[in-house]
């Protein structure tokens, strides 16, 4: 549960750019007294009023209070673990469900988060919504209210993460229809009157946005949007059967989201300027073992209609970014479906530790064994990330508004990582150009340590630093520290 929080406690300040968006919004609605929508993030008011309430109620500092978003996509562990029992799996098990979700190789798990961002803020949200549709219960008004909050909460949170859940509630009642229609028993009067007013809510609000801002990057072509749908429909179509011809079929799908998760993550099959190492034999031995844990739990894990409605979405929209794009857009497209795919890996861990523990007389060593190497093979990708592009440390905070006063009324360069924190120092008042544009004479250009140890942050892309720094032909350091430095051309 505290694994997102790491770090703040580690750096002293929020991880990721959109940080500051999100921070000078919610000052913004502290010192109005009112909220505003208005540009694009605003237009999803969750995470922004979350740390709102925390500064106003609270009384905490702003930078203490952006921690309430990572500290909630946190405790998502809890109705996860409820989901996994739901779902008859036993204490030991849904919790070896949690650590591989914490600590899946894959996706270092705090860079999602730890980041305060709409998406993380939405986060808890669905994991409740996914363990809701699970639960039975008599008391349906109540049922009804609390799953209708919760989905009003994710409508206002985050455009994917809503439209996973749509996705889900839709695959998941079609499955329950088919079992009423086999004479099996199943839950679908509450399933589906939440589901009808969450489908509801999700496609007015999104009609609401659109009218405000228009469409989103990426856009869609009509083509893109049949492909799409063509990969929704057959992952949704392999779950109507029991069949070992399609159970098979299932096992092979998901294996193939893996492999493709692994070749936008360490394959170098994009085309975008991202300059990694080659992947070691003891990395691919990491991905190897999770892959193997979680893929052969799926093949039980998948017997269950809720596992079944979660990988139409989760599966569906990795082939589909494959498909899209091996440029950016589809780096952007594989990223938002990843942090979903994760949460369905670890239902197949947990499945996967069920059968362990049960047919093996050392099933819990076993278990815990795995649980060891799991976290020891995620510490190297959190150790890199805790310093990375994405991390601010309180110290570059404290450098960077140093240089601001000193720096008026001059153009400044730097990459998007420099560009979010000094938009928000500076109020918008002043801006940081593109590093793609090169400096003129009398022009500056950021570097922060960040940028010399691992290189600059170009949105989902990122260049070494001799890429960028050698472009400069002459240049003057007139500021330089352990932080910070800032470079005149000449």
């Amino acid at each position: 549960m505290t694994i997102p929080l790491l770090p703040f406690i580690v750096n002293g300040a929020p991880y990721i750019g959109d940080a500051w968006v999100h921070l000078r919004i919610a000052e913004e609605t502290v010192s109005r007294g009112q909220y505003r929508f208005g540009d694009y993030n605003t237009q999803w008011p969750l995470v922004n009023m979350l740390i709102a309430v925390a500064i106003l109620v609270q009384g905490m500092s702003p930078l203490m209070a952006s921690q309430i978003v990572p500290a909630l996509a946190g405790m998502a562990c809890l109705p996860f673990y409820v989901l996994c029992r739901k779902m008859r799996l036993s204490a030991l098990t849904s919790l070896f469900g949690v650590v591989f979700l914490s600590f899946n190789p894959l996706y270092t798990y705090f860079t999602f988060s730890g980041a305060v961002m709409k998406e993380t803020a939405s986060y808890y949200l669905v994991l409740s919504l996914l363990m809701f549709a699970s639960l039975k219960t008599r008391r349906l008004k109540e049922g009804y209210l609390t799953g209708v909050l919760l989905g009003v909460g994710l409508v206002l949170g985050h455009h994917f993460a809503a439209m996973i859940v749509a996705l889900f509630f839709l695959s998941l009642a079609a499955y329950r229809v088919a079992e009423k229609l086999t004479g099996k028993r199943g839950e679908l009067k509450l399933l589906g009157s939440i589901g009808a007013t969450y489908l509801l809510l999700f496609v007015i609000r999104n009609l609401i946005i659109y009218q405000s801002i228009g469409a989103w990057i990426p856009e869609f072509t009509f083509s893109d949007l049949l492909i799409l749908s063509s990969c929704l429909v057959f992952v949704w179509a392999l779950g109507f059967s029991e069949t070992k011809g399609l159970l098979a079929l299932r096992i092979v799908i998901v294996s193939a989201g893996f492999v493709i998760c692994l070749l936008f993550l360490r394959g170098g099959v994009l085309a975008v300027l991202t300059p990694t190492d080659p992947m070691t034999i003891s990395e691919l031995r990491n991905y190897v073992v999770a892959g193997a844990v979680s893929i052969s739990g799926l093949v039980y894990a998948l017997k269950r209609a809720e596992a079944r409605s979660l990988a139409v979405p989760a599966v569906g929209w990795v082939l589909f970014a494959f498909i899209f794009s091996l440029t950016e857009e589809g780096l952007i497209v594989f990223t938002k479906a990843l942090h979903y795919f994760g949460v369905l890996l670890a239902i197949g861990a947990a499945y996967a530790a069920s059968v362990v523990s049960r047919r093996f007389r050392m099933g819990k060593i076993i278990i815990l064994l795995v649980v060891i190497f799991l976290t020891y093979s995620s510490f190297f990708g959190t150790a890199i990330a805790l310093r990375g592009l994405g991390a601010y440390s309180i110290s570059e905070v404290s450098s960077v508004k140093e240089v601001i006063p000193q720096v008026d009324g001059i153009s400044v360069h730097g990459d998007v990582k420099i560009s979010y924190l000094w938009s928000y120092l500076t109020k918008g008042k002043s801006g940081v150009a593109s590093i793609m544009s090169l400096p003129k004479r009398g022009e500056l250009m950021i570097v922060m340590s960040s940028n010399r140890q691992t290189g600059f942050l170009l949105g989902y892309q990122w260049a070494s630093s001799e890429a960028v720094l050698q472009r400069l032909v002459r240049y003057n350091v007139v500021v330089n520290s352990p932080d910070l430095a800032v470079l005149a051309v000449v």
